[in-house]
């Protein structure tokens, strides 16, 4: 019996896996500085046009 060799693959991390957290955490910036602010002035606004 031929045993094959396999790579343990809970071990394996790489620079894509790295580089994919940046890009996660530049979400939740974009998210939290960009968006949820224009929502926020997108209802302030819609609300005055409401009861002008």
């Amino acid at each position: 019996m031929r045993k094959k060799y396999k790579k343990n693959k809970e071990n394996n991390f790489s620079f894509w896996d790295f580089f994919e957290g940046f890009f996660i955490i530049w979400d939740l910036i974009k998210g939290a500085v960009f968006i949820i602010p224009r929502m926020f002035g997108w209802a302030i606004k819609l609300l005055f046009k409401i009861f002008d």
